[in-house]
């Protein structure tokens, strides 16, 4: 089963975080979870969104994909925030799915903001890193995981060093 977010009805420059309190939301055979604190109005977990702003530097982004869009030019994406669930209708093998950075992950990895400082530093020489792990349970029991780079700044060659800018395919 594919699973696509277009179904997610979002008003244009629009996405649901949440905010309805029903804890997340199904898209085809997979349920796709998260939390909203009404206190302080901030989310976790998966949103949706159709958002295409590649420009703003700045939290106040945190919905817009680096590449304007979805994949295959797609509106509607999924945003992870602090954790992710899915959890499938039935047991189900993922194969695989498409990732790629927000336009606020891009643009503070590549000229820092106010709250960090660009990766490689001034020199271009430090390790920084920014990656995605993914888990797999078999019912309560860890079964797999992997880590995914999103950003990798490790290498000794600086010209290696990359920022996820399109979407990819983690397999």
């Amino acid at each position: 089963n594919v699973s696509t977010f277009d179904v997610i009805l979002l008003k244009t420059n629009g996405y649901y975080n949440g905010s309805d309190l029903k804890g997340g939301f199904w898209n085809g055979h997979f349920k796709y979870k998260n939390t909203y604190d009404t206190a302080w109005k901030v989310w976790s977990g998966i949103s949706v969104s159709n958002m295409t702003d590649t420009i703003t530097n700045s939290f106040t982004n945190e919905y817009s994909s680096i590449t304007g869009g979805g994949i295959n030019g797609t509106k509607n994406y999924a945003v992870c925030f602090l954790g992710g669930t899915i959890v499938p209708e039935k047991t189900t093998k993922l194969t695989g799915f498409y990732v790629t950075n927000t336009t606020y992950a891009y643009k503070t990895i590549k000229a820092g903001s106010a709250f960090s400082k660009k990766f490689g530093g001034t020199s271009g020489n430090d390790k920084d890193w920014y990656r995605l792990k993914v888990i797999s349970y078999s019912g309560a029991n860890k079964s797999d995981s992997m880590l995914f780079y999103l950003a990798d700044f490790q290498n000794d060659d600086n010209s290696k060093d990359y920022i996820l800018n399109k979407w990819t395919w983690v397999d």
